[in-house]
């Protein structure tokens, strides 16, 4: 009896040992977590400095003398939106969908992470998240996607106090304007461009719920690539909505009805192409890539659009008479006139020739104080950058006949003076002999100024 009494005690014993031995182990973990959470909070966190001044990645413009949009240069095409500017039903959505209780809650949802915790262990997977709209802005502004303890850690701290720096609306107005919904669109203004051709404002609640949608994953709910995963998306956000009070059931049977409606810009070049590209290098040197790509710049220039569209109009007319000219001359089999298309063969397998495209340069200055008023560097600037408005390295040739009888005009010259037009020799030193001839290799012998002028 004793013995049985004494073995019943030492098991006690060593049950009593372990217990005290788990809560050792479950208090030095909490004072290692507690300690290290303090350490993070002082060292690793952004400081409240940095917060105060959060600057999102925004797109230089490049802007014509009139106002009128050139351009456009960026990383992040994003577009500012403030929040005075949201349709109701998009903020009513994105809470129903990622954090009902973002008003009620000060940065961490603790009851919202208990219930998932619990939910995730009984099914023994990751089936949902517990990050606030707080804690996915601090997130994307701060932190990485990482699925560590210390991530997790650091971005909670971080949601407080971006919860202690800003208000309510204006972190739902940072995360819908930092969010990145796929297609290159940075912010919800960038996403209501690329899928729907509109502004924010403009947004219907069925646009409203495709976009929200992308939060679960830009690229598999797309509405461009992925149309019917777009339209599921916009369903469970529309069902979100529905459930948290915003839509009545009739309302949300019909839009749940409703077929996908996007309706893509139409992708541009830009105007001048070859004039803003010499401003982007120019912005470039003297203001460096950040800048360029990212401050948020409004250069107006001093180019004119109405000029510049004259002028490209003028140049393609003449340089294609002139390649029509060349046609009528010569023939394919001229290999000085014409070049093979890549990649190309006609029926019997042989190479096809074609005329080759003519290039052209346009520059028009305001001779009052020298402003580019139009520019044109070739006749397309996707096939070539090589712009022969300023790269070029050619002999100035008839351009420069205008200051010649300028300064003859100037000097008592009168348009009905006679000049000799025939072929003359001169010698250059250091160089070969200089022949001028007119465009035609024909000389007119004796002419008035106005004709010189001409020829």
């Amino acid at each position: 009896m004793g013995l049985a009494y004494s073995k019943a005690r030492q098991k006690t014993n060593r049950i009593r040992n372990s217990i005290f031995v788990l809560l050792g182990l479950i208090a030095v973990l909490f004072i290692f977590l507690g300690f290290r959470t303090y350490n993070i909070y002082q060292t690793e966190l952004p400081s409240f400095e940095q917060l105060h001044n959060i600057e999102p990645s925004i797109k230089t413009k490049i802007y014509d003398r009139n106002g009128i949009l050139l351009k456009e240069f960026y990383t992040e095409n994003r577009l500012l939106t403030p929040y005075k500017d949201f349709p109701p039903h998009l903020v009513q959505m994105l809470l129903a969908s990622e954090d009902r209780e973002f008003y009620d809650h000060w940065g961490i949802n603790v009851r919202r992470i208990g219930v998932v915790a619990f939910k995730n262990i009984i099914q023994w997977r990751i089936a949902a998240g517990a990050s606030t709209i707080t804690q996915q802005l601090s997130r994307m502004l701060f932190l990485n996607r990482k699925q560590t303890l210390e991530r997790k850690i650091k971005e909670a701290l971080t949601a407080i106090k971006l919860e202690r720096s800003y208000s309510k609306n204006e972190i739902l107005e940072m995360y819908l304007n930092q969010y990145y919904f796929g297609k290159g669109a940075y912010g919800v203004a960038a996403a209501a461009h690329v899928f729907f051709s509109k502004t924010v404002p403009e947004l219907s609640v069925s646009d409203c719920a495709i976009i929200i949608g992308l939060l679960k994953g830009p690229n598999i709910n797309s509405p461009i690539r992925r149309p019917e995963k777009a339209i599921k998306a916009r369903n469970r956000v529309l069902h979100s909505l529905y459930q948290f009070g915003g839509l009545t059931r009739e309302v949300y049977d019909s839009l749940k009805a409703e077929p996908l409606e996007i309706s893509p810009p139409v992708e541009k070049v830009g105007h001048a192409p070859y004039f803003t590209e010499n401003i982007r290098k120019y912005i470039m040197k003297k203001y460096g890539e950040d800048m360029l790509y990212s401050g948020g710049l409004k250069v107006y220039t001093s180019l004119d659009l109405d000029l510049q569209k004259d002028a490209e109009k003028a140049m393609y007319k003449k340089i294609d008479s002139l390649r029509a000219r060349i046609g009528r001359k010569y023939n394919t089999e001229n290999k000085t006139y014409s070049m093979v298309l890549p990649d190309t063969v006609d029926q019997n397998g042989n190479s096809i020739r074609v005329m080759k495209l003519i290039q052209g340069a346009f520059i028009a200055l305001d001779n009052k104080n020298g402003d580019v008023l139009a520019m044109i560097g070739g006749r397309s600037f996707k096939e070539t950058k090589f712009n022969r408005s300023v790269q070029s390295n050619l002999q100035p040739g008839s351009c420069f006949k205008p200051f010649v009888y300028t300064a003859c005009i100037d000097n008592g010259f009168t348009t009905t003076e006679i000049i000799d037009d025939n072929p003359i020799v001169l010698d250059i030193p250091g160089s070969k002999q200089w022949r001028p001839h007119n465009f035609d290799n024909k000389f007119r012998g004796p002419i008035t100024m106005r004709e010189g002028l001409q020829f």
